[in-house]
């Protein structure tokens, strides 16, 4: 249980609806992710700070979508070269640097700190890119079910 030196204001978001600047509270926050495993924060991220990320994911996915699109929209054989409509992409293994500053991010940090406690790494970033209309990745379970104490963490950004 985190100690309540925790609890602080963190930053300042914009509400989505009213667009009024609010604090996250990060005993409101702990508490959620306590209970339900999941904290959903809308528009985390502003559009300029997910601008180049944005640029970087177009000119990526370009090729693949176009040639995607291409046998998507025959009536017959429709993705028929993918088990899911999906394209993986690791771009912080491939140095892409605008990744690895949205990963290391002051805003992420300190959530991810809150949830977690100091320290935490991310081992990895994978973008899963959903081609649009077609078939999305299954729910799964990324740690074997006889590991009870294991799980894995998706800090999930939707661009």
């Amino acid at each position: 249980m985190k100690s309540n030196a925790v609890i602080e204001k963190l930053f300042q978001m914009q509400h989505p609806q009213t667009g009024e600047t609010e604090g996250v509270d990060a005993r409101d926050l702990f508490h959620t992710f306590e209970q339900f495993g999941v904290v959903i924060m809308e528009r985390f991220f502003t559009d300029e700070e997910l601008a180049e990320v944005r640029g970087e994911m177009a000119t990526f996915y370009r090729p693949y979508l176009d040639a995607f699109q291409a046998r998507a929209h025959a009536d017959i054989h429709k993705g028929a070269a993918f088990h899911t409509d999906i394209i993986p992409w690791d771009p912080i293994e491939q140095g892409v640097e605008s990744f690895k500053n949205l990963a290391n991010h002051a805003k992420l940090k300190k959530v991810t700190d809150i949830l977690l406690g100091k320290g935490f790494t991310a081992p990895g970033s994978l973008v899963m890119y959903s081609v649009p209309g077609g078939r999305g990745q299954a729910w799964h379970q990324d740690c074997p079910a006889e590991a009870t104490g294991a799980f894995n963490l998706n800090r999930l950004i939707y661009t």
